[in-house]
């Protein structure tokens, strides 16, 4: 099924492996915003997930204008209060790696 929250469990949007190494990623984009804000619901069960199905968690970002960036989910930001994440252009500049770079 596409799209985030179609299925019933919780699972990434994105399940690639190759060679031994397995990628979970949750994809976000963003229209016109400099931040994308995420559950910490969201970002634990993706951890859960991944930890369950022996793969890496990742965090797939593209703000309009931008390649695609990555990060881990203890890379992200952290929003007041500590209950949800957020990722933004400054920190993807900062700590993001290219697609070219996660798969090598």
């Amino acid at each position: 099924m596409a799209g985030s929250g179609s299925m019933p469990l919780p699972c990434p949007d994105l399940l690639s492996g190759k060679k031994g190494r397995t990628l979970a990623i949750e994809c976000k984009s963003s229209k016109g915003k400099q931040r994308r804000y995420i559950t910490k619901e969201q970002i634990d069960e993706l951890i859960e997930f991944s930890k369950g199905f022996g793969a890496e968690a990742w965090i797939g970002i593209r703000f309009d204008g931008m390649k695609w960036f990555f990060l881990k989910p203890h890379q992200l930001g952290k929003s007041n209060g500590g209950n949800n994440y957020y990722i933004d252009v400054d920190l993807v500049e900062k700590k993001g790696i290219s697609f070219e770079k996660l798969i090598s």
